[in-house]
Protein backbone atom coordinates (compact mmCIF):
# COMPACT_ATOMS: atom_id res chain seq x y z
CA UNK A 1 0.00 0.00 0.00
CA UNK A 2 1.26 3.30 -0.61
CA UNK A 3 2.63 5.47 1.88
CA UNK A 4 0.83 9.30 2.04
CA UNK A 5 3.78 12.13 1.59
CA UNK A 6 3.01 14.27 4.57
CA UNK A 7 5.94 16.33 3.13
CA UNK A 8 3.51 17.20 0.11
CA UNK A 9 0.86 20.26 0.64
CA UNK A 10 -2.41 19.15 0.70
CA UNK A 11 -5.44 20.48 -1.55
CA UNK A 12 -8.10 21.57 0.46
CA UNK A 13 -11.81 21.32 -1.00
CA UNK A 14 -14.95 22.42 0.20
CA UNK A 15 -17.42 20.43 -2.28
CA UNK A 16 -20.53 22.52 -1.10
CA UNK A 17 -18.85 25.67 -1.59
CA UNK A 18 -16.97 24.60 -4.87
CA UNK A 19 -13.20 25.80 -4.42
CA UNK A 20 -10.56 24.73 -3.55
CA UNK A 21 -6.58 25.92 -2.67
CA UNK A 22 -3.53 24.89 -1.16
CA UNK A 23 -3.23 26.72 2.20
CA UNK A 24 0.36 26.94 3.48
CA UNK A 25 1.43 23.59 5.07
CA UNK A 26 1.17 22.80 8.72
CA UNK A 27 -1.39 25.33 9.57
CA UNK A 28 -4.61 24.55 11.61
CA UNK A 29 -7.61 23.85 9.91
CA UNK A 30 -10.52 25.66 11.88
CA UNK A 31 -14.18 24.66 10.31
CA UNK A 32 -16.74 26.64 9.83
CA UNK A 33 -14.40 29.82 10.58
CA UNK A 34 -15.17 32.37 13.09
CA UNK A 35 -17.71 34.56 11.96
CA UNK A 36 -19.15 34.31 8.03
CA UNK A 37 -15.61 32.54 7.51
CA UNK A 38 -16.84 28.44 5.98
CA UNK A 39 -12.99 27.55 6.52
CA UNK A 40 -10.08 29.34 8.61
CA UNK A 41 -6.45 28.29 8.91
CA UNK A 42 -4.03 29.32 11.28
CA UNK A 43 -0.40 29.42 11.54
CA UNK A 44 2.34 28.57 13.54
CA UNK A 45 1.85 31.45 16.65
CA UNK A 46 4.92 33.28 16.31
CA UNK A 47 5.92 36.83 18.65
CA UNK A 48 2.84 38.68 18.89
CA UNK A 49 0.37 36.11 16.91
CA UNK A 50 0.03 33.77 14.39
CA UNK A 51 -0.69 34.37 10.68
CA UNK A 52 -4.30 34.04 9.32
CA UNK A 53 -6.65 32.90 6.60
CA UNK A 54 -10.21 32.67 5.89
CA UNK A 55 -12.81 31.62 3.12
CA UNK A 56 -16.27 33.20 2.89
CA UNK A 57 -18.64 32.36 0.69
CA UNK A 58 -21.70 34.69 0.41
CA UNK A 59 -24.85 34.69 -2.43
CA UNK A 60 -23.69 37.84 -4.41
CA UNK A 61 -27.37 38.61 -4.68
CA UNK A 62 -27.10 40.42 -7.44
CA UNK A 63 -24.40 42.16 -6.77
CA UNK A 64 -21.33 43.31 -8.59
CA UNK A 65 -17.86 43.31 -7.47
CA UNK A 66 -17.61 47.29 -7.43
CA UNK A 67 -21.21 47.61 -5.08
CA UNK A 68 -19.29 44.85 -3.19
CA UNK A 69 -16.22 47.19 -2.99
CA UNK A 70 -18.06 49.93 -2.28
CA UNK A 71 -19.86 48.21 0.73
CA UNK A 72 -17.26 46.36 2.31
CA UNK A 73 -14.61 49.70 2.57
CA UNK A 74 -18.02 51.61 4.00
CA UNK A 75 -18.48 48.63 6.59
CA UNK A 76 -14.69 48.39 7.48
CA UNK A 77 -13.76 52.02 8.35
CA UNK A 78 -16.83 51.86 10.66
CA UNK A 79 -15.84 48.53 12.19
CA UNK A 80 -12.06 48.59 12.30
CA UNK A 81 -9.84 51.19 14.46
CA UNK A 82 -7.50 52.76 12.48
CA UNK A 83 -8.91 51.31 8.93
CA UNK A 84 -6.33 52.53 6.39
CA UNK A 85 -6.41 51.58 2.48
CA UNK A 86 -2.78 50.72 1.50
CA UNK A 87 -4.02 49.49 -2.35
CA UNK A 88 -6.13 47.53 -4.44
CA UNK A 89 -6.18 46.64 -7.94
CA UNK A 90 -8.10 43.94 -10.77
CA UNK A 91 -6.04 40.82 -9.26
CA UNK A 92 -6.73 37.45 -10.54
CA UNK A 93 -6.38 34.05 -7.89
CA UNK A 94 -6.33 30.99 -9.59
CA UNK A 95 -9.19 30.54 -12.07
CA UNK A 96 -11.72 33.25 -10.67
CA UNK A 97 -11.34 37.20 -11.38
CA UNK A 98 -11.37 40.23 -8.92
CA UNK A 99 -10.49 42.86 -6.68
CA UNK A 100 -7.62 42.54 -4.30
CA UNK A 101 -7.85 45.30 -1.27
CA UNK A 102 -4.90 46.18 1.13
CA UNK A 103 -5.54 47.27 3.94
CA UNK A 104 -4.34 47.98 7.74
CA UNK A 105 -6.27 48.31 11.00
CA UNK A 106 -5.32 48.18 14.61
CA UNK A 107 -6.67 44.84 16.75
CA UNK A 108 -5.93 45.48 20.55
CA UNK A 109 -3.69 48.98 19.54
CA UNK A 110 -1.85 46.49 17.81
CA UNK A 111 -1.33 47.08 13.82
CA UNK A 112 -2.44 44.43 11.51
CA UNK A 113 -2.18 43.63 7.52
CA UNK A 114 -4.65 42.21 5.60
CA UNK A 115 -5.09 41.64 2.21
CA UNK A 116 -8.57 40.58 0.95
CA UNK A 117 -9.47 39.13 -2.42
CA UNK A 118 -13.31 39.01 -3.61
CA UNK A 119 -14.48 37.38 -6.63
CA UNK A 120 -18.03 35.99 -8.04
CA UNK A 121 -18.70 33.20 -9.89
CA UNK A 122 -21.98 31.50 -10.57
CA UNK A 123 -23.81 34.17 -8.23
CA UNK A 124 -21.46 33.15 -5.40
CA UNK A 125 -19.04 35.88 -3.66
CA UNK A 126 -16.04 34.63 -2.43
CA UNK A 127 -13.96 36.42 0.03
CA UNK A 128 -10.06 35.30 0.58
CA UNK A 129 -8.42 36.86 3.44
CA UNK A 130 -4.74 36.90 4.46
CA UNK A 131 -4.35 38.57 7.53
CA UNK A 132 -1.04 38.92 9.91
CA UNK A 133 0.32 41.53 12.55
CA UNK A 134 2.04 44.05 10.37
CA UNK A 135 5.24 43.46 11.62
CA UNK A 136 5.10 39.99 10.26
CA UNK A 137 3.79 40.85 6.56
CA UNK A 138 6.46 40.31 4.75
CA UNK A 139 7.16 37.12 6.51
CA UNK A 140 4.07 35.71 5.15
CA UNK A 141 3.93 37.44 1.92
CA UNK A 142 4.97 34.26 0.13
CA UNK A 143 2.95 32.28 1.75
CA UNK A 144 -0.11 34.03 1.09
CA UNK A 145 0.94 34.63 -2.87
CA UNK A 146 1.24 30.60 -2.89
CA UNK A 147 -2.21 30.22 -1.58
CA UNK A 148 -3.78 32.78 -3.29
CA UNK A 149 -2.55 31.89 -6.59
CA UNK A 150 -3.70 28.09 -6.10
CA UNK A 151 -7.62 29.02 -5.31
CA UNK A 152 -9.77 27.78 -8.00
CA UNK A 153 -13.75 27.76 -7.70
CA UNK A 154 -15.98 25.18 -9.71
Amino acid sequence: MPREDSTKPKRYSHSVHRFSFLPPQGWQVVEPGPGDAVVAFIGPRKGVGSPYMSVEVHDAKGLTLKEYDKLSKERAKKILEGYALVSERDAKTGNLRGHEVRITFKRNRLPVFARIFYGINRGRLYVVTCMTFRQMADQYAAAFDKALNTFRVW
